[in-house]
């Protein structure tokens, strides 16, 4: 359905994107937490932003194919067409909340574990607030 040049150019516009992103923090990183910097933000979005939306899209389509192939119910109403389309069109649809969640995941449980242990601080706290003085 879709060219493989598109397939493949959209995996490369998301791996650049992530590189572009990584070199960023790491040149804004300071000169002794460099290395760090691009060890955790690499070790952040190689599974949060690329492996596992895709897994989870990936599953997402299956689905949608099976549910059209083998229809039962509003699916074997489908005209072909809306068929062949459909498991495009919830790949494109299910990034706008797998790719959120999957990101904000990753940033809970990496941000206080890999990144506390490469001695690197965040701008959020993602609600953690250790240093609430309670007496005030």
């Amino acid at each position: 359905l879709m060219p493989k040049a598109v397939y493949y150019g959209a995996w490369g516009l998301s791996g650049a994107a992530v590189c572009a992103d990584i070199y960023t923090k790491y040149d804004d990183a300071p000169e002794d937490l460099k290395n760090s910097t691009a060890a955790y933000w690499t070790c952040f979005h190689v599974p949060a932003t690329l492996v596992v939306p895709a897994v989870i899209i990936h599953q997402v389509v299956h689905a949608v194919q099976h549910a059209v192939e083998k229809p039962k119910g509003f699916a074997s109403r489908l005209p072909p067409r809306a068929k062949t389309l459909a498991p495009v069109a919830a790949a494109l649809v299910s990034i706008v909340p797998v790719v959120p969640i999957v990101d904000h995941t990753a940033e809970l449980v990496l941000e206080p574990t890999l990144g506390k242990y490469l001695g690197l601080s965040f701008e959020h706290d993602h609600g953690h607030d250790e240093k609430h003085d309670s007496s005030q």
